[in-house]
This record gives structure tokens, C-alpha cells and sequence, in this order.
């Protein structure tokens, strides 16, 4: 910012009919020294060139480093390879780390006290501790269906959606008493995407109500990324992935501290991630109040 100090106020007459100057001078408006603070506690140099010669220095060490390694075979498994026809360093998987005793121990004891518990019991706890299934309303003008009937057929359902079952093997099975046409039934009428959206706010809620903060903290941050899932060539929002190759779509997740999602949505692998961060952060209508990271 530019600021005029000591100007003259004289007239021209005063001057000779010269015209007067004005002295100015530059003045920040930020902190003296603000800039070298921050280097300094990044631990990196002022000077562009130095920060360019140091970390080529290092880059060309790394790599000479590479080159020793590959023609002495030690490198641990890392490799140069070929990928699309262009030169691939290929880097072997980890190990799998031996499981510790006290995980191992956790988990005997789970089983020990609950034994095997069937997702679909976990599915119909949630909707009895929250009653989120009453979210889900009819788009047809009348519903005959008793609110007992429906729920169950709700359940089986979101199950087999959930689980990508399906509903005719959720049928097949013979556990249910439930004809595939009643189930596709409520499929059809209930299952709506405003539905669904309102009945998981309504179970994120809930979870963030009854979550004991000595055991879970309480968190600060919320995170958003999305995953590529493989799907068939029909499927009209089915794209060709440049980075993870092959064809399928995106699904984009906004998880809160690692822990409970709070939203998500399917997108096309062209699509713009940032659309998708921004309208999960406007749109998510829980009560999650977090900073955001990406």
C-alpha cells in the first residue's frame, strides 16, 4: 500500500508557477518482518536461487543414490520398470506386519462378549435407537402400507443397496417372508435421494449426540476425497480415468475426523473435485461444524 508523506501544500504562485512536489513513499501494511518469520519456521532460505540449488543438490543425490543401488542389486526390491511404454520405478509391497497382541486380545474378547453380530441387527438397531426410517416418505399422492410392514421392507431394502446384494438375492435367501415385487415396490416409492439425504443427517446426528468424547475427542478437522469405482460401459456417467486408468465413476466422501461420513455423492471421473468439496460443505445439513482440508 502506498502512502504520500510530507507533501507541500504550496500553490503554484508560491513556487514560480512550478508545480509542486510531492514526496511519497512505500509503507506496508503487513507485520515488519512477517515473511522471514514464516521461512524461518519452515526452515527453508529467502533466496529462490539458493532454495533451487539446495533442492537439486538433493534430487541429483537421491537419483545418483538410485543408480548405485540398482546396478549393486540394492535397493530392496525397487526397480525400474515399463508402464504405457514410458520408463516406471516399480516399488515392491510391504510385508505384512505381524498383528499385535493386544489387538488380537480386543478382539477375542469382543467376540467373546457379543459373538457375531449380523449387519443386517446393526442396520435395524440404528433405526430403532434414531427412527431414521420415518424419513423416508412416499412420492406417490397415497400409501396404504402400515408403518411396521414398511420399516421392515425398508430395512431389507437399504440392505441389499448397502451391501450391493441386491434385492433379488436379499429374496432368494427365504429369511424374510418378502416377494421381490413387494420389495422393488418400496424401492420405487421410498427410496429417494432427498429421502436418503435426510435420513442420514438424521443418523450422523445422532451418532455425534451419543459419541463419548473421552474415548472419540473431540474433533476439529473434516476431510473430503473421492475413490474410483470400476462400473459397466452402459452406465452413462461411466468415464475413462486418466490417473487410475480404466473405466468407472467417482465416488466423493466428506468423512468427519476420520470417523463418521457426513457426506456423499457419485460424480463422473472429469468432473471437478472442487465442486464436489464445495457443495458437501454447503450441503451436508448436519450439525458438524469443522474446518475443512483436501
Amino acid at each position: 500500500m502506498t502512502r504520500c508523506a510530507g507533501a507541500k501544500s504550496t500553490s503554484r504562485a508560491a513556487t514560480g508557477g512550478a508545480t509542486p512536489k510531492t514526496t511519497c513513499r512505500v509503507i506496508s501494511s503487513r507485520p515488519a518482518r512477517s515473511i522471514e518469520v514464516h521461512y524461518a519456521a519452515l526452515r527453508q532460505p529467502l533466496d529462490a536461487t539458493e532454495f533451487i540449488t539446495d533442492l537439486r543438490a538433493r534430487m541429483t543425490a537421491g537419483l545418483e543414490g538410485l543408480d548405485r543401488g540398482l546396478i549393486e542389486g540394492s535397493t530392496g526390491g525397487v526397480r525400474i520398470t515399463k508402464r504405457r511404454g514410458e520408463p516406471w520405478i516399480s516399488v515392491p509391497k510391504l510385508d505384512k506386519l505381524i498383528e499385535p497382541e493386544n489387538l488380537t486380545a480386543i478382539k477375542d474378547e469382543v467376540a467373546r462378549r457379543w459373538g457375531t453380530i449380523d449387519l443386517l441387527d446393526v442396520l435395524k438397531e440404528a433405526d430403532f435407537l434414531t427412527d431414521f426410517s420415518m424419513e423416508f416418505v412416499s412420492v406417490a399422492s397415497r400409501e396404504s402400507m402400515d408403518r411396521d410392514t414398511l420399516r421392515r421392507r425398508l430395512l431389507l431394502v437399504l440392505f441389499a443397496l448397502g451391501t450391493n446384494m441386491g434385492i433379488k438375492a436379499i429374496v432368494n435367501t427365504g429369511e424374510h417372508e418378502e416377494t421381490e415385487a413387494m420389495l422393488r415396490h418400496v424401492r420405487r416409492h421410498f427410496v429417494t435421494r432427498d429421502n436418503m439425504r435426510r435420513a442420514i443427517v438424521k443418523l450422523v446426528n445422532a451418532t455425534f449426540a451419543d459419541r463419548d468424547s473421552q474415548w472419540w475427542g473431540r474433533g476439529t478437522a473434516c476431510a473430503s476425497d473421492s475413490k474410483k469405482f470400476g462400473s459397466w460401459e452402459s452406465n452413462f456417467m461411466t468415464e475413462y480415468h486418466q490417473r487410475y486408468g480404466g473405466a468407472g465413476v467417482m465416488i466423493y466422501w466428506h468423512v468427519e475426523r476420520n470417523r463418521v461420513c457426513i457426506y456423499s455423492q457419485l460424480k463422473s471421473c472429469s468432473s471437478s473435485e472442487v465442486a464436489s468439496m464445495i457443495e458437501g460443505l454447503l450441503r451436508h445439513c448436519t450439525c458438524c461444524n469443522r474446518r475443512w482440508s483436501t
